[in-house]
């Protein structure tokens, strides 16, 4: 895609210039993981895509650090290799007066508990500890091994225009500086064009008077701290802001591998700030300091290299040797889910942080990125291969055929169709990034006990600390105000550990204090409900009386498929049933779905089911495992399952509903969930997107 017979010659005329657009399937913009992802997966699904990045080479300032095991699994698909350090380095936090104590006040040991037990039975993948800069690199280096990409790394998006026939991409600078494709995806962050674009027109799909949003805003703010933006604007109060400040030490990562952790939260004695140090890797010694900082009466040169060495040198017993100091850069924490992930045209899509923004505690902004993307690109290169498959051509080319109340009927269906599923993906990922924004403000609030527990000042008192002395600043001298500040903030962190240690023990043992792992919300999110009750239902299995809700695998429409051993039918291997789904997508090609059988009863009532939904073979894989799946390998399990192209069930069938489905016309015969009671209506759109191939 595109094919010769849709490319469009746009021009565009100056005084001086003419400028002939080159023409893609999908323009991708930003080059962090979701958009690198994004160009992965639709090169893959046989789209001919654009990405364009500021970036010449990716950021070596670490950001997120955790990948989920569902990120994981997505990587695993793409044939990315993650290596990560053993689990021993990096699955602990711990609570310390200095990051290079040599006692801690307390250890959280997350490899111990039920949680992470569960993940390793749940997944063929575990969860994976690996900075930023390296999985853009990775993802980078893979994007290069394949055909159909084309990228413009070094170059930025300086204004994007959607029309009812595609979009127009114009770039800053170069040869070949206006692009144009049917739908571009935005992962270009909060302040890119493209988020501009979606909510920052008069037609977006939303609009800021629409009683329903705001009746939805209200309830995601005042239950869950969420904040719904309505405009192109970031108006979302900040729940705290930092000075991210990244260094170097091989002496101190040799010196930490005899008490690892991945996060050392340092409580120094004297009254400077609690802080928390993020071990990124010990063997080579990278870390970053997460400093709070308070403006406007933090110093404005508070990223300034003489600032930043004085709150790293401050967590130290002994300051290393080979101590190198990193550019700093200070953020705001917050927690977003815009109102529209696409614009009212269905055009431009937005992924990653250009949709929603979240706190990093549980580290789920990385993930809900990249899984944007992957629910996101099997749905636009089904769309665009529709446009160009036999049916339609032959619709084309016969007028006859064309003329013919049937073939204009199914060519109404499938825009019906095509419409339905490009708006399935705000459907889908907007409940779970409120879930994920949801259980991010929770476990901030939750990270926060721990300090509270030594004493501390709760963050609302220091909330009302700022907010007095701010209007000191105001009415009286700014120097005051930050004079004042200092002296308050100085004597409410010189805090006593006297009973504060065995509270924050307790408090571990408890199970209160900030997880690791989240098995239901890294696996178990279940596309359907709305984000009001998806970010309930989330924030009560957060709130698990074992730190975290256990993952229960589920055969059911929306659901990702379970994972369990098979042994594939061609190959003689031992495999994961999520395997089985990657394979049938990893040839270069329009997406497919896949019939899993799972009962040997159901083989040839299963193959007959396919022939009448997909006559060709050019939608259905039907894949009869060696082995069968044991009884308790999910709560449900079916005789077979239909299996999206990204590894969720679009349907599943008992024994009685096979043999229904078999006998029914084919679009008929996609209603197994009906029969169980389910949400029929929303889940058959997706299903019935196969007839689109």
């Amino acid at each position: 895609w595109p094919p010769q017979a849709f490319r469009m010659t746009t021009t565009t005329t100056t005084t001086t210039t003419t400028t002939t657009a080159k023409e893609f399937g999908a323009i991708v913009c930003g080059g962090g993981p979701s958009g690198l992802t994004s160009a992965l997966l639709l090169s893959r699904y046989g789209v001919r895509c654009a990405l364009v990045e500021p970036m010449e080479a990716p950021g070596t300032h670490p950001k997120a650090h955790v990948l989920s095991a569902r990120t994981m699994e997505i990587l695993r698909e793409l044939e990315v290799p993650m290596a990560c350090r053993g689990e021993r380095e990096w699955t602990s936090f711990r609570y310390c007066e200095a990051v290079d104590a040599p006692e801690a006040l307390a250890i959280a040991d997350h490899s111990l508990g039920d949680a992470a037990a569960n993940l390793r039975r749940a997944s063929p993948c575990f969860v994976a500890h690996v900075a930023q800069p390296r999985v853009e690199a990775a993802l980078r280096a893979k994007l290069g091994e394949v055909a159909g990409c084309e990228v413009y790394f070094g170059r930025s998006v300086s204004k994007v225009v959607a029309t009812d026939d595609g979009c127009e991409v114009t770039l800053d600078q170069g040869d070949d500086d206006v692009l144009r494709a049917p739908f571009v995806v935005g992962a270009d962050g909060p302040r890119g064009p493209c988020r501009r674009l979606v909510l920052g027109t008069t037609d977006s799909l939303r609009s800021k008077d629409d009683e329903q949003v705001q009746a939805e805003a209200r309830l995601l703010s005042r239950s869950f701290g969420v904040a719904t933006e309505t405009s192109s604007g970031v108006s979302a109060r900040p729940l705290e802001r930092f000075l991210s400040i990244h260094f170097t030490s091989a002496d101190l990562g040799r010196r930490l591998l005899e008490r690892p952790a991945m996060l050392y939260f340092v409580f120094p004695r004297g009254g400077t700030r609690p802080c928390v140090v993020v071990a990124h890797d010990l063997q080579v010694g990278n870390f970053t300091l997460q400093f709070p900082v308070f403006p406007p009466f933090d110093d404005p040169d508070v990223a300034s290299p003489g600032r930043a060495a004085e709150a790293v040198r401050a967590i130290f017993h002994q300051t290393p040797a080979d101590l190198a100091i990193r550019p700093a850069r200070a953020w705001a924490m917050r927690a977003r889910v815009d109102a529209s992930f696409v614009d009212s045209r269905h055009r431009v899509f937005l992924v990653g942080d250009a949709a929603h923004e979240m706190p990093p505690s549980g580290g789920f902004g990385l993930n809900a990125a990249v899984q944007d993307a992957h629910n996101l690109a099997w749905k636009l290169a089904l769309v665009l291969n529709a446009k160009n498959n036999n049916n339609n051509k032959a619709e084309e080319e016969d007028p006859d055929l064309k003329r013919g109340s049937d073939a204009s009927s199914r060519s109404d269906e499938n825009k019906k169709r095509r419409s339905r599923l490009r708006e399935s993906y705000e459907g889908e990922r907007r409940p779970c990034a409120a879930a994920s924004v949801a259980v991010a403000v929770d476990n901030w609030k939750r990270g926060l006990l721990a300090a509270e527990a030594l004493g501390v000042p709760p963050r609302p008192r220091l909330d009302a600390l700022t907010a007095g002395l701010a209007f000191v600043d105001a009415a009286a001298s700014p120097t005051a105000a930050t004079a004042l500040f200092r002296a308050a903030t100085t004597a409410a962190f010189r805090f006593s550990r006297g009973g504060g240690v065995s509270g924050l023990r307790d408090l571990l043992r408890r199970r209160g204090e900030l997880p690791l792992f989240f098995p239901k919300v890294d696996l178990g999110f279940r596309y359907g409900p709305s984000a009001v009750d998806a970010a309930r239902e989330a924030l009560q299995e957060a709130r698990h009386p074992q730190g975290a809700a256990p993952y229960v695998p589920v055969f059911g429409a929306g659901a990702r498929l379970p994972h369990f051993d098979v042994d594939h039918p061609e190959e003689g291997t031992t495999t994961s049933s999520l395997d089985l789904v990657a394979r049938a997508n990893r040839q270069s090609g329009p997406p497919r779905f896949v019939l899993v059988v799972l009962q040997a009863r159901a083989e040839t009532a299963s193959k007959a089911l396919a022939a009448r939904i997909d006559p060709d073979g050019r939608a259905v894989d039907v894949v009869v495992p060696r082995q069968f799946p044991p009884p308790d390998a999910a709560a449900n399990r079916p005789a077979a399952v239909l299996v999206r192209p990204d590894g969720y069930v679009a349907d599943a069938w008992d024994w009685d509903d096979l043999h229904h489905a078999e006998a029914t016309e084919a679009e008929t015969s996609l209603k197994g969930g009906q029969q169980r009671g389910e949400e029929e209506p929303y889940h058959h759109h997706l299903r019935e997107s196969l007839f689109l191939l």
